[in-house]
């Protein structure tokens, strides 16, 4: 049954789907809107974190929870290269790859150690402690990175700001 986070889960999955498609029909130049169609994926794949529970998922397809569980450490970094490049440094070197590190560390030890998706609860309901710390550690680290990138991309608008002529 639907409860109410459900409901205003896939409305913004419905909404994340309506900017997409609205963004790649305007024909006249969807290239400029490439990183704003990133950053809604990603948004997009965070929403369908939520909806992705290994018991609804056949077998072959639970590493999908690899990549939609860790998605939160993919938000920072793409609101970062999409303020960018509406500040008008829309280049991307090499370099910029290492902002995806912290995802790219996340999704290979989720297939390393798949207990940290969705730790077995214990006989009394409790989940493992070490499983708990290390969830709650790389949820902190997550909220860390995300607000690091957000006062990162506040200095770009600020930056930008400033060479703008009044």
């Amino acid at each position: 049954m639907f409860n109410l986070i459900d409901l205003l889960l896939a409305m913004g999955f419905a909404w994340m789907i309506s900017g997409i498609s609205l963004m790649v029909l305007n024909r006249e130049d969807t290239a400029r809107y490439g990183p704003a169609i990133l950053l809604l994926l990603v948004f997009g794949l965070t929403l369908l974190d939520n909806f992705l529970k290994p018991e609804i998922l056949p077998e072959g397809f639970l590493f999908l929870l690899s990549f939609s569980r860790n998605s939160y450490f993919l938000v920072g970094p793409f609101l970062f290269l999409y303020v960018r490049t509406l500040a008008g440094r829309p280049e991307l070197k090499a370099i910029h790859l290492l902002h995806l590190l912290p995802y790219l560390i996340t999704v290979v030890h989720s297939f390393a150690d798949s207990s940290t998706l969705y730790p077995q609860m214990g006989i009394d309901g409790s989940t493992p402690h070490f499983s708990s710390t290390l969830l709650v550690a790389k949820d902190f680290l997550s909220i860390l990175l995300r607000a690091a990138y957000c006062i990162a991309s506040l200095a770009v608008i600020r930056n930008h700001a400033r060479g703008v002529p009044d």
